[in-house]
């Protein structure tokens, strides 16, 4: 194994935050000329093999004044930022209440971690950020910047169609689990990897495919394994060689699908797909037991998934036991009005149960199944800055290729939510206006819907959406999309759209016990037998 970091770099002048323009020069480049491009909140130069940027403004001031006992100030900006680049001592510039622009920047410290500070003047800064182009390493900031174009499915080959259901392999004699992480600047992923890999039975079958998108000074999933680490970050670097990590700026992430995406193309055969947040605790022996739980299925398109538990007690700590007795069901969901789509409501809790337990709903944030789901049904390549309707495009996609969802008959996974939540993170709509705002979402549900054929009678009214790859990102032949919107009861095309209350008849398990009549092993349960009234049929 080898760890797989993914290195690229982004042409910043596609990415437009504000009005501020900086000249800015690099002195190491020996290019006299300096270069001014335009890229919103961010400035490159660009001079050999170096590239440097100005990000912000950012609130906050950048410490130190380099070997200068006061700090320069200058009144031009731009004068500011060039004797800022020329200068290697220099991480930034701050403004204060005068607005006069001052070089910052502490001599011997190589700006790494969060180097803007918390202002009660109300100081504002522009953070230097440098990186070599030619060798795509940065320079300055651990940054891995993503090329949404690149191939990063590495050597692997994926098989044909027809061996799908073939994909899969052991490590040390147990069937692997790839477990895909999509992370936002969230302080508890490094400690949810820990759990994973603390808690599971066999751990060396565990193989993490991690987008993490941070900021400076947040806290990233992966610990630095060549510098001393606390007891968590050298578990983590046990495990090393099972990881494969895609990092990029959080200040280029477009939302959780085009995370997620990202999180996929890591995948690479294994046998088991868990996919998870990035906050959450694991139970003591979860792989072994989830797996377990899979196979009681019965079904190779089984999918076990639902909204997690919330981890304050429901779990003893020193242990790893569960101290739950319910699991969560998604028995319902809503129309989101305006758009065609439909969003789930939250779980339920019922009875634990001897076997998982058919409901209609899927969920993003914890989702069990065998590998080759990633293969029949990736996540979509160009849904920028979507939520609602992450999870319904999923479910329909899902279901049209053949795959039935579960809930869990046992918790063994957890989720902090607040205000247990150890630390609050921030969420990727502080983005929205940097990434093209209501435009862009617009356009990815407008995608969404086309794809999953709830248009109606507006298709033809729909222009702005991106057909990109719609064949691979659209819905399975082995259902009819019709056919689980009239079984479900569930109405998106209308003017008012209404959708069936089911759960009394999901939660008591009556609707499992019904549709499981009609389950076949190798190709899940044969709607073409079921009644478009079943939960009619259902008392």
């Amino acid at each position: 194994w080898v760890v797989f970091i993914l290195v690229w770099c982004v042409d910043f002048m596609s990415f437009t935050v504000s009005d501020s323009h900086f000249n800015v020069s690099q002195a190491e480049s020996g290019v006299s000329t300096k270069q001014s491009l335009s890229a919103g909140n961010s400035e490159v130069v660009r001079g050999n093999s170096l590239e440097c940027t100005l990000v912000g403004p950012l609130p906050g001031f950048i410490p130190g004044c380099g070997p200068h006992k006061d700090c320069i100030r200058l009144q031009d900006k731009e004068e500011a930022v060039n004797l800022c680049e020329d200068s290697s001592w220099c991480h930034g510039i701050s403004m204060g209440s005068e607005h006069k622009y001052e070089l910052r920047g502490v001599l011997g410290i190589n700006p790494k971690g969060k180097i803007v500070h918390p202002s009660v003047t109300g100081e504002i800064s522009f953070m230097k950020e440098c990186y070599d182009s030619e060798r795509s390493k940065p320079a300055s900031f651990e940054y891995i910047y993503d090329d949404p174009d690149a191939e990063i499915n590495g050597d692997w080959e994926k098989p044909c169609e027809e061996n799908y259901n073939k994909v899969g392999f052991d490590i040390k004699g147990k069937s692997s689990i790839f477990v895909s992480v999509a992370s936002y600047r969230d302080g508890v992923c490094q400690a949810t990897i820990e759990s994973a890999i603390a808690r599971a039975k066999y751990p060396s079958r565990l193989v993490f495919g991690i987008v993490e998108q941070n900021y400076v000074g947040d806290e990233p999933c992966v610990p630095d394994c060549s510098q001393g680490s606390t007891n968590s970050q050298d578990l983590i670097c046990r495990y090393l060689s099972q990881i494969r990590l895609f990092r990029v700026s959080s200040l280029h992430s477009q939302g959780p699908t085009w995370a997620r995406h990202r999180s996929d193309r890591l995948y690479r055969g294994e046998t088991y797909k868990l996919q998870i947040d990035a906050h959450m605790v694991f139970v003591r022996d979860w792989d072994e037991k989830i797996i377990t739980q899979w196979l009681s299925t019965g079904n190779e398109y089984a999918i076990l998934s639902s909204y997690p538990t919330e981890v304050a007690g429901s779990i003893n700590g020193i242990t790893g036991e569960s101290l739950s007795h319910t699991v969560p069901v998604i028995c319902g969901a809503d129309p989101s009005r305006g758009d065609g789509l439909v969003r789930n409501k939250g779980a339920a809790e019922g009875p634990q149960r001897p076997v998982p337990m058919l409901q209609p709903f899927w969920a993003a944030g914890m989702s069990f199944s065998r590998g080759h789901l990633t293969l029949r049904v990736p996540y979509d390549c160009c849904t920028s800055m979507m939520f609602t309707g992450e999870e319904f495009s999923m479910l329909l996609r899902s279901w049209t290729h053949g795959y039935d969802v579960y809930a869990f008959n046992e918790s063994l996974i957890f989720h902090y939510y607040p205000p247990s939540r150890l630390k609050q993170v921030p969420l990727f709509w502080e983005n929205t206006k940097r990434m093209g705002g209501h435009k862009v979402r617009l356009k990815s549900t407008n995608r969404m819907r086309i794809l999953l054929d709830l248009t109606g009678s507006t298709a033809s009214k729909i222009k702005d959406y991106d057909d990109t790859d719609s064949e691979k990102y659209g819905l399975g032949k082995v259902r009819q999309v019709s056919t689980f919107l009239a079984i479900f009861g569930i109405g998106v095309n209308q003017t008012n759209p209404v959708i069936q209350d089911h759960c009394g008849k999901i939660m008591s398990g009556k609707v499992h016990s019904y549709l499981t009549q009609y389950l076949e092993r190798n190709t899940g349960i044969d709607y073409s037998k079921v009644p478009l009234n079943a939960m009619d049929l259902i008392d």
